[in-house]
């Protein structure tokens, strides 16, 4: 019981940290100055993390949108277009702290690469809940809103701002610092 306690405790004190050991990964696709998508395999699923530039109404100024999800080979299997976008559904993988230490990790490179953000160090991310959806209104933050932002805040570089923009909705600007 005692080393299940201490392993359950090492758990919780890593939520956030990333300091689990990151899968390898690797930009797949580029549309200079509007798309950057990156890839990475687990045991079992392949992700991607998209950042997508899109006008932001509320900094008038550009914004990059983080998009994470099980991708292609997912789709494939339970036979589904990968081509069209879909609700992320969970994987069970049971590999949480892994795979967001690597989605983390991503970010970093990205945020720390000119060449890929144009010097554009806005950004927006949201937690989908698990119907499905990002609800603005409800009141209720989603765990994966709460888990993200628990990443973004022990992992990004002191002078980071982030806002709520709704209840799942997460803006952040990094300063132009190394991260």
């Amino acid at each position: 019981m005692k080393l299940i306690m201490e392993g359950w405790r090492q758990y919780i004190n890593e939520i956030g940290d990333a300091s689990a050991e990151s899968y390898p990964f690797e930009v797949v696709h580029r549309a200079r100055g509007y798309l950057v998508k990156y890839g990475f395999n687990s045991e079992e699923f392949l992700y991607r993390v998209d950042f997508a530039l899109f006008f932001d109404d509320t900094k008038k100024d550009y914004a990059w949108a983080i998009d994470f999800e099980a991708a292609a080979t997912y789709w494939t299997q339970v036979g589904l277009d990968p081509g069209k976008h879909y609700s992320v559904k969970p994987t069970g993988e049971g590999r949480p702290l892994r795979i967001m230490s690597t989605v983390v990790n991503i970010i970093k490179d990205f945020v720390g690469n000119p060449e890929l953000n144009e010097g554009i160090l806005n950004f927006r991310f949201s937690g989908i809940s698990k119907s499905g959806g990002v609800d603005l209104y409800s009141g209720k933050v989603t765990k994966r809103t709460r888990l993200y932002r628990a990443f973004l805040e022990k992992n990004m570089p002191p002078g980071t701002e982030v806002k709520e923009i709704g209840n799942n909705v997460i803006a952040f600007t990094v300063p132009g610092a190394e991260i």
